[in-house]
């Protein structure tokens, strides 16, 4: 899987795989972490920390979790009501 230090090739390159695919390896383990974290949330603080979550990161499987736990999840124009 790794190139030797003589510079032969003995299949692909992983570190210059991951190194051009790194964006969507991030999105895809980000999107897992995120329907986990929405899957566990039980108690009150734990659909709090998905709101606050979801906040930053704007997740659709995050917004799913908050509606399955009956919070609906809206952005609002950033003032403070």
């Amino acid at each position: 899987m790794l190139r030797r230090a003589g510079g032969e090739a003995r299949g692909p390159d992983v570190f210059d795989e991951l190194a051009t695919n790194f964006d969507e390896l991030a999105a895809v383990l980000t999107d897992v972490a995120d329907a986990l974290r929405g899957s566990s949330a039980t108690d009150s603080r734990s659909v709090l920390e998905l709101y606050e979550r979801w906040t930053r990161r704007g997740s659709s499987a995050l917004a799913e979790a908050l509606a399955r736990a009956g919070v609906v999840p809206t952005r609002g124009n950033g003032t403070v009501h």
